[in-house]
């Protein structure tokens, strides 16, 4: 393993924030894998390695990055209030041959099967098995401590992909984030008004331009409809998936300035007890020969094809004639070298 500077883990930091920031729950996230570099407060971050477990798969896709192409996919999720179902999930993927950094989103309706792996190992943790059900309840069933097991593989499933690392953060990371960088400007799009005393949430928003500061853009991310419904997304969560994509725009270019950038370390400190990741101290120093391949104006948001179908309950069906092309796109761009023709 490559020893890594001082210097070299300041670049990291920057490169991971830069590269996954763009994700409400992912600049978290990030802020989490770059303090993994400096060992003595490694311990503080929850980590669960594939090493303590030989039943999980062991991916070898970036043994060799210091001379390969880096395809690197991240799930990221947002829990509710009580910690156990994914409320947003993002898969990240950093293409260090284009510079691309892509965030799909993936409804929290969307219906999933379990695998016969799935289904044995739930048996083996004595947890129920709801076949079919949605993927946000899927961490809910199967435990978050077991997220790798099931909500993780269930994207592996549906996207045909490795997802070579994950993290799971709390909504209290995200004010704080959001309140630490200064707030974040944003054209709201609509009135939105909503509470729910048992989460603790009140959400009282006007349209236009402002800045919202950690507690009001929880409340814009989360917002669904109005407590009268004289607002409200037309096409359900993926309405709301469009309004977290709007934000994560305006917070990418807040975060990306220079003054915002200087103070993210010093916010790192306060993030520990909001973050659970795979991501180990001997897996960073591998990430580091492409620091400068990031590039921020080549981030995209997109979301996983498919429409609401009402069965014994509304599911988000992925849309199947579409997926492997979405995917292609998105997850397995190569750059080509030239043909040079010999006169």
């Amino acid at each position: 393993m490559r020893k890594v500077s001082k210097t070299g883990k300041k670049q990291l930091m920057k490169f991971f924030l830069r590269t996954m920031l763009m994700s409400f729950v992912a600049v978290v996230l990030i802020g989490g894998i770059a303090a993994c570099t400096m060992g003595s407060i490694f311990d503080k971050i929850n980590v669960a390695s594939r090493d303590q477990d030989p039943t999980l798969p062991k991916y070898d896709r970036n043994e060799d990055v210091d001379q390969e192409a880096l395809h690197l996919n991240v799930a990221v999720f947002g829990v509710d209030k009580d910690q156990t179902r994914t409320d947003v999930i993002f898969v990240v993927h950093f293409n260090s041959e284009t510079g691309k950094t892509e965030i799909v989103s993936v409804p929290r309706d969307t219906k999933v099967t379990w695998s016969d792996y799935q289904i044995q190992k739930a048996k083996e943790l004595d947890r129920p098995v709801y076949n079919p059900c949605k993927i946000t309840e899927m961490s809910a069933y199967g435990g978050i401590d077991n997220i790798r097991y099931f909500t993780v593989s269930a994207l592996e499933d549906i996207l045909g992909i490795k997802i070579d690392h994950y993290a799971v953060v709390n909504i209290d990371a995200f004010r704080k984030i959001v309140d630490g960088i200064g707030g974040v400007e944003l054209d709201v799009p609509r009135r939105m008004k909503y509470t729910d005393r048992s989460q603790g949430l009140y959400i009282d928003l006007q349209p236009g331009l402002q800045v919202l500061n950690g507690e009001q853009a929880e409340g814009l991310v989360r917002w669904r409809h109005n407590d009268d419904y004289s607002e409200q997304y037309a096409e359900g969560d993926v309405g709301r998936i469009e309004t977290q994509q709007l934000f994560l725009e305006a917070f990418a270019k807040k975060v990306m300035s220079p003054h915002v950038l200087k103070a993210l370390p010093q916010m790192i400190n306060i993030l520990y007890s909001d973050i659970k990741t795979d991501v180990t101290l001997k897996e960073m120093p591998t990430y580091l020969g492409y620091i400068n391949t990031f590039d921020i104006n080549k981030i995209a948001f997109s979301t996983l094809p498919g429409e609401f179908v009402r069965e014994e309950k509304w599911y988000y069906v992925m849309d199947y004639d579409q997926i492997d092309t979405f995917i292609g796109e998105r997850f397995n761009e190569h750059v080509v070298a030239p043909v040079v023709l010999e006169e």
